[in-house]
Formats: C-alpha cells, sequence, structure tokens
C-alpha cells in the first residue's frame, strides 16, 4: 500500500486593490509532500518535505532539531515548515522508534543528517530519547531528552539538550591586529539547553 499526500497553500487579498488601485500578487506554498509505505504493517517509510515536529515545549522547543523556520512568538503552536527527509519508524506498542535521514542541502554531500528518538511510555509519562548529528558538524551534535506527564491537574513538560560545540558564532577582538575583530566557534565544549513548564487545567462541574 503506498500513500500519497500534499498540501499547500494559496494567499491572495483582492481588499488591497481598493487602497493601491494595484492588485496584489498572489503566494503560493508547498507546505507537504510525501510517500508513505510500509512493510507489513510493522514498519513504516515516508519520503518527501514533511513537517517533523520534536519537542514539548510552547514558545521555545530545543529538540526540534529539523525544523526549518523559527516559532512565531505570535503564533507557538502554528505549523512549521520542514525539510525534505526520509522517515523510518517502528511502532512497538504503545511506544516507537522513529529514523530520518536528510539528504545534503548544498551541492557537499557533507551538508547531510540523520536524527533519531525513541519514546517510551511509562506510568503515564511519555519519555523520549533521541540525537542528533550532522556530517559537516555546521549543527552540532547533540543528545535529546524530553518528557510530558501529569501530576494531578497539572501538566508538566521539559526538554533538555545536550550540544557538543555551539551552533552559534562568536566574536571576539583580534588577539594579532588589535582593532579589528574575528569570528570563531566554540567546538570542543559542552552546552546544555533546557525548558520547562506547567500547565493547569480543571473542570467545572454543573
Amino acid at each position: 500500500l503506498v500513500r500519497l499526500y500534499a498540501e499547500g497553500s494559496f494567499n491572495y487579498d483582492p481588499s488591497n486593490y481598493l487602497s493601491t488601485k494595484d492588485y496584489s500578487t498572489p503566494t503560493y506554498s508547498l507546505d507537504e509532500l510525501f510517500v508513505d509505505t510500509h512493510i507489513n504493517e510493522k514498519v513504516f517509510f515516508r519520503l518527501g518535505k514533511q513537517r517533523i515536529r520534536w519537542g514539548v515545549g510552547y514558545w521555545y522547543q530545543p529538540s526540534d532539531v529539523l525544523s526549518l523556520s523559527a516559532i512565531d512568538p505570535d503564533d507557538p503552536t502554528a505549523a512549521r515548515d520542514g525539510p525534505f527527509a526520509f522517515k523510518a519508524d517502528m511502532p512497538m506498542g504503545l511506544n516507537h522508534l522513529m529514523v530520518y535521514m536528510v539528504p545534503p542541502v548544498s551541492e557537499s554531500a557533507a551538508s547531510s543528517s540523520i536524527a533519531t528518538k525513541y519514546d517510551l511510555v511509562v506510568n503515564g509519562w511519555e519519555l523520549s530519547f533521541g540525537g542528533y548529528g550532522r556530517a559537516d558538524m555546521l549543527a552540532r551534535p547533540r543528545a535529546i531528552f524530553s518528557f510530558t506527564g501529569a501530576i494531578g491537574p497539572f501538566d508538566v513538560y521539559g526538554e533538555n539538550v545536550l550540544l557538543y560545540g555551539s551552533d552559534r558564532i562568536y566574536v571576539r577582538e583580534s588577539s594579532t591586529t588589535p582593532g579589528t575583530y574575528e569570528a570563531y566557534r566554540q567546538e570542543n565544549s559542552l552546552f546544555f539547553q533546557s525548558t520547562l513548564g506547567i500547565k493547569y487545567s480543571a473542570s467545572k462541574s454543573s
């Protein structure tokens, strides 16, 4: 069984003509286009452009390493652009293992990346363990752990990411040419990113 899925959007604002006397240019976007298949409904595969959202945070998701666009602070739950990737998904009861392979995004094969995540359900809590690496190391390798669960009426969630090196580019004054600055990366240090949150929900009976 093979399934083809496509999703896109079309935006056009005809009211622009009333104020500018000029028709606005329509905008189009291809949000997703992928093919699904499986082997005996035990291992599932997906190939194509797809949205991939990792993480349980709201405004900040350090474990979402595959989305191509940043979180919109005015609409943090909005869908985000995803890459062209190959996905293998193996369910194991309530748990499942996922592996993503993203082909090179430039002419160099060194820009390819791989990410894996294992979701484990334990006593009503979902625990996720993952890892990410990119061949050219421009995005630093990282280990990922996230969790969601409930304590009474409180929903608790968190994400924790350990990076070997920083993705950021820093600037410092040159040691050889005073008055000038140079860019550098911190590639041999450990960095930690984390977000924690609690949500409260209550039902009112009449």
